[in-house]
């Protein structure tokens, strides 16, 4: 399943990209959801996070590694993917991107992800899409 965020910014993308940090991650989680970073080293090849996620206390642990990263004039992006993920995502691959545009910049988000089992993808795409959503209002608070 893929999900497609795009959430315009007024800032040039050097700005914007200077601030993906792990202040911005926990100000871009709903606040339904729980997350608690335990590990986060970066944006670049190589780095790894580790967080607890959930809701109503109940926490689940999930991996992931940045894969990829690069930049060209005007625009930033980097590729993290799941390595352990909580039930039932069964695999995750998440783009972050920041593009220069005429008002300033657009961040995406562009996710891709499955479940195991199947059936349940659309049932998680229903859950993940509004949660994602959100960071269009959080990262113009941000930014």
């Amino acid at each position: 399943m893929k999900i497609i965020i795009k959430s315009p910014v007024p800032l040039p993308p050097e700005k914007v990209w200077a601030g993906f940090n792990l202040d911005l991650l926990k100000k871009l989680t709903p606040g339904i959801v729980q997350l608690k970073a335990d590990v986060f080293e970066g944006t670049q090849p190589g780095c790894r996070f580790e967080m607890r996620v959930g809701a109503f206390g109940v926490l689940q642990e999930w991996k992931g590694l940045v894969t990829q990263a690069g930049q060209t004039p005007g625009s930033f992006w980097f590729v993290d993917e799941g390595v352990r993920l909580p039930w039932p995502l069964k695999s995750w691959k998440h783009l972050h991107a920041v593009r220069k545009s005429a008002n300033g910049s657009v961040v995406y988000d562009l996710i891709q992800f499955s479940c195991r089992p199947k059936w349940l993808n659309p049932i998680v795409f229903c859950f993940l899409f509004p949660l994602f959503s959100v960071r269009k209002r959080k990262y113009l608070e941000s930014f």
